[in-house]
């Protein structure tokens, strides 16, 4: 469901207005005043809708932005499946909700993703256990510090994949600089390591002790029962580091043979056979394995005097004027991917 039905845009529009008038007071008194909405996506095409009120204010036009109301569901959503995927989180959010006195109801109501409807009623249930909500993750502070420091370099090679333009050579240094900074971690260096976490974790809730008004307790016989470090950060990396080398191993091997095409290289054929096979696959190259292995007989005789520091476009220059078809595509390739 895309919300781009009129009578949904209405509804919105109209919930929207609703809200307004009874929380802003400036708008209530404002003879005049606009919804503005707008729906856009962001770079994993996650929908995110904008809403704006343009009203007057002493003779002048004031805009205020109201919230990105998708981003905050997404949000609820979220915290929701993340408490109701584990049965202990589950046990905790009660012991929670029994310490506050909070609610008769012991869970997070299951968010749907259609039914407007259902949506209040889970952000209703949301905000009325949201003091156990909090409690019960801040026990997993650390759980949480970890994942933010690994998902800030997993976010970047991902957002760089997701780009139509690109490059492979670049991507794959991208992936390396991913895998040495877990290999890092695990030796306890950079921010991401043990250490470092533990820290972090010292800082933020030494921050909310100064500045948050509401005690945190924890519900009585509640303890942590694993030990984080060998149970679930080293695993997590390390599981996630054999996750990436099984995904891209074959291709940084794949990759590492463009070297066969270049000057001075005493590469065969046989080194770079399933580079060009791949790209014919993959109808980059339009050309038999044979033929390219002929041309390639030909093209190691053409650069044997050549520089090893020519410009890719020089040599990407000789290949076409040779009329080596393939050997200049897969140039093509490796000159548009660097």
């Amino acid at each position: 469901m895309n919300y781009t039905s009129w009578k949904v845009q209405n509804d919105l529009l109209d919930c929207a207005k609703n809200v307004i008038r009874r929380k802003i007071v400036e708008v209530h008194d404002a003879k005049f005043f606009g919804i503005l909405a707008n729906e856009t996506q962001d770079i994993s095409y996650n929908e995110q809708l904008g809403v704006a009120v343009r009203y007057i204010k002493d003779g002048e036009v004031v805009e205020s932005q109201v919230n990105f109301i998708l981003q905050a569901l997404n949000t609820i959503n979220s915290v929701s499946v993340f408490i109701r995927a584990s049965v202990q989180r589950c046990e905790m959010l009660k012991a929670a909700i029994q310490t506050y006195k909070l609610s008769k109801k012991q869970t997070l109501i299951k968010f749907c993703d259609t039914r407007w409807s259902e949506k209040a009623n889970c952000i209703e249930n949301f905000l009325e256990l949201l003091l156990a909500i909090v409690a019960v993750l801040d026990e997993h502070r650390l759980e949480a510090v970890l994942l933010s420091r690994s998902y800030d370099k997993f976010n970047v090679v991902s957002k760089c994949l997701q780009k139509i333009d690109s490059g492979i050579i670049s991507t794959m240094q991208l992936i390396k600089y991913l895998l040495k900074s877990i290999e890092k971690w695990l030796d306890g260096e950079g921010v991401g390591s043990y250490e470092s976490i533990c820290i972090k974790v010292k800082e933020i809730e030494k921050i909310l002790l100064e500045t948050t008004e509401v005690q945190i307790i924890k519900p009585q016989g509640r303890r942590r029962r694993v030990n984080f470090e060998t149970e679930i950060y080293r695993p997590f990396l390390q599981e996630s580091k054999q996750q990436v080398e099984s995904y891209f191993g074959k291709h940084f091997e794949l990759f590492a043979k463009f070297e066969a095409i270049f000057p001075q290289s005493e590469k065969e054929f046989a080194y770079i056979k399933l580079l060009f096979q791949f790209y014919i696959d993959h109808e980059v190259i339009d050309a038999s394995i044979d033929s390219i292995e002929a041309e390639f007989e030909i093209w190691k005789e053409v650069i044997k005097d050549t520089k090893s520091d020519i410009l890719i476009t020089k040599l990407l220059k000789i290949a076409q004027d040779t009329q080596l078809h393939g050997i200049s595509q897969l140039l093509k390739v490796f000159a548009f991917n660097n």
